[in-house]
């Protein structure tokens, strides 16, 4: 009996261990792994998931087939099947690091050195190809090859010709080892040894050079001759000349290897850190901070003498902590390096692997989670942290969260606290309206981040002039929208629909909304009149109503308030969009979630008013040429004319609707250079899906597919203007976008290729805004070097003083924290719908599951209300599913998610969406939970057992209209999906 449980026990940690080398492996499969030609030898998957997998990997992206190839993987249990097939297909670059084969880093040097040569002369090389299947069985020979892609060599020769046979063997032969270069050079010698003397280069020598060991190599000091020697050679075909741009694609992606040289500005950029200081390396975007950062990394861990180190790289962003680690993956790679992402299982266990990396990358909540939690005991446990798009560390961001922790423990006393390095283009200014008031906002910002010495280039500037790309920025004042007519009809519209405002505030006689609707503002296409429409709905949401003629008119001032919002915003997008769009937006904003049966006298009255104002609109919406998109259109094809057919371009918008409506305005338009742009929309992944919101993985795909090229233009929301790894582009297109001066120099940077294009579309009053952010970014530029002129003792007593400002104000915000949870009221209270107040839920019934979410225990509650068929974006939780929304069936109103915990479904409690009654009568509506002074008890053994015992009863009470009939297939998919973008 026993040794049955330890033989389970170690077959158990023996999948664990596999199951995370496959995790830590998976950018690896991404660049390499063809999904194609591993399938056959998976006998366990079947054929419907082999088929999914090639879908994916012919119409995607090979990275969204890798995803899903694990994801069936892992839901299938065989990942010692994969690790087979890999050693069978000899994937040697896995193997290497299964067998935890290490390779010295002047080997690495040169196969990174050599395979860029290689591909950078590819077009020169594919000349002197005489053979291209005698080439490819010759590289079949030494592994490098396998069976299957010389067939399609083969038959790419045949069909297509050389030069494209030529293509896949370059494709196919980097693939399975990292030492393809040699074995490549020692082929094209055999077959045709003109082109070594076309390239003056010895073969022999390179591949006998960099496959001596590091030691021989050290003695002879054959070393830096030959990296001296590969980067004279790569130099000289035209990589000097292109700056960082060619080195670098992004900040964090295709650069060099941290133990080769690097620029001059670069190394100055690092001199304070790599003495061990705390710093913030500013510099503009493209100039290679993350290359600095991983130099930094290197000599840190690599100057340890004895002493245990490790490293956190935080990124603000989950997509920006994927784009690192593959890029720390690919360059220190004699480190152990963890890759840590939220929605995987192992972001809250971390400090299970701790002792099993040198290097973590992850987001700062995660790592705040721990440090909270207590399960990780200090921040001392790390040497050095390091702080992407650390501009974001002035309120309450993750990042400011973590150095709280930090300049506390500094306060008590506290030894071998990491050191700091900071990242950032930006440091902003905040709303700094003078030099002085600059220098403050800064030294602040270093005085949380504990920098006493910031970095930026100061002797090698001519160097990083040089070498970054700075865009031409142009600005052009948009003339508006000449269709007045539609906006008349829209503004008649709601000038109606507000009557009943006002009616109903007439019954209702409550002073504070009087008051709020005398304050009316006079222009009702202002963002003020959106925020007069915000506050009515939120006053009319905190309304004590008794009677059923009270609950009628406070429903009917929400959803009116409601209904102005979306025709205000529609407003707004008019001025940039066909009207055709505009209608687009009504209809979805305006008919979502509504059941004829559940309406209101007057919600019909409102369905009769849109429905009157789109039969008017709809009778010319054909001719709804907007002059600011064909301000638009000829800015774009001038610019690809200049450009060239291959230019990439980033159009940045403001709203969702307006991303949505630009795409499908390309997508259709009768100019066919605009339809080759093949645009795509790129929003964030925090929103609801059907609020145009995406999935980590639907944003991979398409920055896959940029990269490729597939796509030549991405419309996007303020989520790509920092934090993500989006390929260099041409132009950069702001259209009626404005942020602060750190969005500026992020979206300008945005542009990196030499020749590029800045350009902001706007109203005058958003060009005025932009030219305002411009002086504020000199103002920036100049308040640096006010504060490198400072002495260092000055700089030092005033973020000194800085951080006793900042200690004190954590002590009350603490305090007021500490204060307000013993003072919870273990009292009884009632929730009802906000909009609606017929449905209600009793305080006996919410309970706090997994310390996270609010749920509700009752199942009767799941009758009342109805699970919507739109998307959301899909997350998992601590082993918690998020699933679909769930809406009042009286009114619609939105109420939370239903979750699915261990076969069971919970409904959440979106506390916005309730206004909460205590029992002597007194009505609040909290939009935060923190904000609810009401105890809310733990989930406890009872309270499981009771739902577990009326699963059916709560789960078949979802499936009782025909919004949820597919609820429990719904959840499965989730749970698929979410698997899928764990990994």
């Amino acid at each position: 009996m026993a040794s049955s449980m330890i033989e389970k026990e170690n077959t158990e940690y023996k999948y664990m261990f596999q199951n995370h080398l496959i995790e830590a492996c998976i950018p690896l499969f991404e660049e390499f792994l063809n999904p194609s030609d591993i399938l056959p030898r998976l006998n366990t998957l079947s054929e419907k998931e082999k088929d999914d997998i090639i879908k994916l990997e012919e119409i995607y992206s090979r990275p969204t087939a890798i995803g899903k190839l694990i994801q069936y993987i892992q839901k299938n249990r065989c990942v010692s099947e994969f690790i087979m097939a890999l050693k069978l297909l000899k994937f040697q670059r896995f193997l290497d690091v299964l067998e935890d084969r290490k390779v010295s880093s002047i080997q690495q040097t040169g196969r990174q050195h050599c395979e860029s040569l290689v591909l950078l002369l590819k077009a020169d090389t594919i000349d002197y190809i005489n053979d291209p299947l005698g080439l490819a069985q010759e590289m079949l020979q030494g592994d490098y090859l396998t069976e299957r892609d010389v067939e399609l060599i083969n038959c790419t020769c045949a069909n297509k010709g050389r030069t494209a046979a030529c293509d896949v063997l370059f494709k196919k032969m980097k693939a399975l080892r990292s030492d393809w270069p040699f074995a490549f050079f020692k082929a094209m010698e055999k077959q045709n040894p003109l082109l070594f003397e076309h390239l003056e280069m010895n073969p022999r020598q390179k591949g006998e050079t960099y496959n001596t060991t590091e030691n021989e190599r050290i003695q002879s000091g054959e070393g830096a001759e030959v990296c001296a020697e590969t980067i004279q050679a790569t130099q000289s075909f035209g990589l000097e000349n292109d700056g960082v741009s060619n080195l670098e694609k992004t900040d964090g992606a295709s650069e060099e290897s941290n133990d080769l040289p690097m620029r001059a500005y670069q190394y100055e950029l690092s001199e304070v850190a790599i003495r061990g200081e705390n710093t913030v390396i500013c510099a503009p975007t493209g100039s290679g901070k993350t290359r600095v950062a991983r130099y930094i990394v290197y000599n840190h861990l690599n100057s340890a003498s004895g002493d245990r180190r490790k490293v956190v790289f935080l990124g603000k962003t989950t997509s920006l902590v994927n784009q690192q680690a593959k890029t720390f993956q690919q360059y220190l790679t004699n480190y152990r390096i963890q890759h840590v992402q939220g929605e995987s299982d192992l972001s809250v266990q971390v400090n299970l692997i701790l002792s099993h990396c040198d290097i973590l990358v992850l987001t700062p909540q995660i790592l705040y989670n721990h440090l909270r939690d207590g399960k990780i005991k200090s921040l001392s446990e790390f040497s050095l942290l390091i702080l992407d798009e650390c501009h974001n560390t002035r309120k309450g961001e993750p990042f400011n969260k973590l150095m709280k922790m930090y300049l506390k423990a500094k306060t008590s006393g506290e030894k071998n606290l990491p050191q700091i390095v900071g990242l950032t283009a930006s440091l902003g200014v905040e709303k700094a309206t003078t030099c002085n008031d600059a220098m403050t906002s800064i030294l602040k910002l270093c005085a949380n981040l504990d920098v006493f010495k910031l970095s930026t280039v100061i002797k090698n500037q001519d160097e990083l002039n040089k070498s970054v790309p700075v865009p031409d920025e142009k600005f052009s004042v948009l003339p508006g929208n000449s269709q007045d007519w539609a906006r008349k009809e829209i503004c008649s519209t709601m000038e109606d629909i507000e009557k009943h405002l006002f009616e109903a505030d007439v019954k209702m006689r409550n002073e504070e909304i009087s008051t709020i609707l005398k304050k009316r503002p006079k222009e009702i296409t202002s963002q003020a009149y959106g925020q007069w429409a915000v506050n009515i709905k939120q006053s009319a949401m905190e309304l004590n109503t008794e009677t059923g003629e009270e609950k009628s008119l406070a429903r009917t001032m929400v959803v009116v308030a409601r209904q102005l919002e979306v025709y205000n915003t529609a407003l707004e997008i008019h001025e940039l969009v066909r009207l055709r769009d505009v209608l687009a937006y009504l209809e979805k904003k305006l008919t979502e979630n509504l059941d004829k049966n559940t309406h209101s006298e007057v919600e019909s009255k409102l369905a009769a008013s849109y429905r009157e104002l789109k039969t008017k609109l709809q009778t010319d919406e054909q001719n709804d040429k907007n002059p600011n998109l064909k301000i638009l259109q000829d800015y774009l094809i001038k610019l690809r004319r200049e450009n060239g057919p291959e230019s990439l371009g980033i159009i940045f918008v403001q709203t969702r609707a307006t991303c949505y409506a630009l795409r499908e305005w390309l997508r259709n338009s009768t100019n066919e250079e605009m339809r080759c742009l093949n645009a795509e929309a790129f929003t964030g992944i925090g929103a609801r899906e059907d609020d145009g919101g995406m999935t980590q993985s639907e944003q991979n795909a398409i920055i896959g597919r940029f990269r490729d090229g597939k796509i030549k233009l991405i419309i996007a929301t303020s989520v790509a203007e920092e934090g993500l790894d989006i390929p260099e582009c041409n132009v950069v297109i702001r259209y009626n976008r404005i942020g602060n001066e750190i969005t500026t120099v992020q979206t300008r940077g945005r542009s990196r290729k030499w020749g590029g294009v800045s350009l902001l579309l706007g109203s005058k009053e958003i060009v005025q805004r932009e030219q305002l952010n411009i002086e504020r970014s000199k103002m920036m530029t100049e308040a640096i070097q006010q504060i490198q002129n400072l002495q260092q003792q000055d700089i030092g007593r005033r973020i000194n003083q800085y951080q006793r400002e900042a200690i004190k104000d954590m002590e009350i915000e603490e305090a007021a924290k500490k204060s307000m949870s013993e003072e919870k009221i273990n009292a009884h209270f009632i929730f009802q719908c906000a909009t609606c107040r017929e449905l209600t839920v009793d305080s006996k019934h919410i309970r706090i599951l997994n310390k996270i979410f609010r749920v509700i225990i009752d199942p009767n509650f799941m009758k009342n209300v109805k699970i919507g068929k739109s998307k959301i974006s899909r997350k998992i939780i601590d082993g918690i599913v998020l699933g679909e929304g769930i809406f009042c069936k009286q009114c619609c109103n939105y109420l939370g998610r239903a979750l699915k915990y261990r076969d069971c479904i919970f409904p959440s409690v979106e506390i916005k969406g309730y206004q909460c009654r205590t029992d002597d009568n007194q009505v609040t509506h909290y939009k935060k939970w923190k904000k609810c002074p009401f105890l809310v008890k733990e989930m406890e053994g009872d309270d499981y057992k009771y739902m577990f015992d009326r699963v059916e009863e709560t789960n078949d009470a979802s499936f009782d209209n025909d919004a949820t009939c597919k609820q429990k297939d719904q959840f499965d998919d989730n749970e698929k999906d979410i698997n899928g973008a764990s990994v």
